[in-house]
């Protein structure tokens, strides 16, 4: 079989421009891309014999893939091509070819949506097929999907952000947006408001209607003494409820609405609220949701710890130096009757020394007679500049402790803190993690490390006493 010339032509007249189209479609075996401007998306979908042999080639298993740019002129052709094309958008797209696996079309001579245009270059040169190949690629690469472009123009259409005052708009909006739910409402709020869901008709009738239609309610809020007693009806009419420690304020979301008030009274209706439709407003308040949801423990959980007393353990994370400096300070301040704390170098204790670290101790051991013990590198000075607290010198440390400054406060809450660089001479610098908790296992663990050094520092050469 004679291979197919190649060549590159130029025809002219609407007749000869659509027929060439025509079997350009028809010859493609694996692929179409198409790239046209937004007045060419009209005839895609418009003239009837493209589109139906655009949709034999889907059959045919050729993929179609179609770049334009979508507008409020055309958005509704674009969705018709999304049915057999992959499509996407591209800002100011003003190019207008097809590329098969072995031909390229280029149309032109076009004067509006509904104009097929006077002239068409063709060629099946392999050195153009594979270099408009290459740029449909790139331009491709640079799109964004379809459906992110349509909710952009729908958005702009149809979005509302708004403040709504008084009882009467924010109700009305209210049981508006429980009615708009089809698939979930996520819902946090403060401790005053379990009370409005449970008490106030409306709302409580709003979200028993959600879940009759079969829509999921989650919700958080803050779990107290105060609040239990509605608690435990709340937990009758959504699908799952957590606790946050200080919880404020209130956000509602559905999967295309938002609601967010920082107005909440015990049993009485909103005052004041702000509503959006806007799809980028809403997916920041279900960001927002989430993230704090994941924080949130199961409300039976914090319903025991309430009614048995029980204590909840916690383990944390804190990176940033500021906060692990503000949280020495409180937790030193919160002891009542004994702070034991290990500063695993000379370097390290004076940088405390500096920044009122040791000399806040040696109030706290004064004033309100507190036992304070103290573990650090020998230091002759240390005998002299820091009375009234018990301190002793550490051995030849281990090299894990000797990177671990620990305090632990009435052997009930312990703070540990790694020395990521001891030349430094502010602690923010010098310091790195710090992992504070009141878990039995964990605080045990290093009062026993403590204790362990402290009685092996009672060797008369390593030991001081400062009275």
């Amino acid at each position: 079989m004679t291979p197919e010339r190649e060549k590159t032509d130029i025809l002219y007249g609407p007749s000869d421009v659509i027929d060439r189209e025509i079997q350009f479609i028809s010859n493609a075996k694996l692929t179409i891309d198409t790239c046209m401007d937004y007045t060419r998306t009209l005839l895609t979908v418009g003239i009837e014999s493209i589109k139906k042999l655009l949709l034999d080639a889907k059959n045919r298993n050729v993929k179609l893939r179609y770049i334009t740019d979508i507008t409020s002129e055309n958005i509704s052709y674009c969705k018709e091509l999304m049915k057999f094309t992959e499509l996407r958008h591209l800002d100011g797209s003003q190019s207008n070819f097809m590329v098969s696996e072995k031909e390229y079309l280029a149309p032109g001579g076009s004067q509006g949506m509904s104009d097929l245009g006077s002239q068409i270059i063709y060629s099946n040169v392999k050195e153009i097929v594979e270099r408009q190949k290459y740029i449909f690629n790139t331009l491709w690469n640079k799109a964004i999907p379809i459906i992110n472009r349509i909710r952009e123009i729908e958005d702009k259409k149809t979005s509302i952000t708004e403040v709504l005052y008084g009882t009467e708009n924010t109700v009305a909006r209210g049981i508006q947006f429980m009615k708009s739910v089809k698939q979930r409402m996520d819902i946090c709020f403060d401790s005053k408001a379990p009370s409005i869901v449970v008490e106030i008709e409306i709302y409580r009738d709003g979200y028993e209607d959600i879940r009759k239609r079969g829509g999921k309610i989650r919700a958080f809020t803050e779990i107290t003494n105060d609040n239990i007693h509605h608690i435990k009806e709340l937990l009758k009419i959504v699908d799952e409820l957590r606790h946050l420690d200080g919880m404020k304020g209130g956000i509602a979301v559905s999967e295309t609405e938002c609601m967010a008030t920082t107005v909440l009274q015990e049993a009485t209706p909103l005052t004041q609220v702000i509503y959006s439709n806007n799809s980028a407003f809403v997916e920041q308040m279900q960001h927002i949701f989430d993230v704090f949801w994941y924080r949130a423990i199961p409300a039976r959980q914090r319903i025991r710890e309430i009614e048995e007393g029980i204590k909840r353990e916690f383990i944390e994370t804190i990176q940033d130096p500021a906060d692990i400096k503000t949280l020495v300070f409180k937790l030193m301040d919160s002891a009542t009757h004994e702070i034991s704390a290990i500063f695993p170098t000379v370097k390290t204790f004076e940088r405390y020394r500096h920044e009122g670290v040791v000399q806040f101790l040696s109030e706290v051991a004064t004033q309100r007679n507190i036992s304070v013990r103290v573990l650090s590198a020998k230091d002759t000075e240390l005998k002299r500049q820091n009375q009234k607290l018990n301190i002793r010198y550490l051995k030849e440390p281990p090299t894990l402790q000797s990177r671990v400054i620990t305090i632990i406060i009435d052997n009930e809450l312990s703070l540990t803190i790694e020395l990521k660089d001891d030349t430094k001479y502010d602690s923010s610098e010098a310091t790195g993690l710090a992992t504070y908790s009141n878990s039995e296992a964990t605080v045990l663990s290093y009062i026993s490390i403590f204790e362990i050094l402290w009685i092996e520092s009672e060797l008369p050469t390593f030991s001081h006493r400062v009275v």
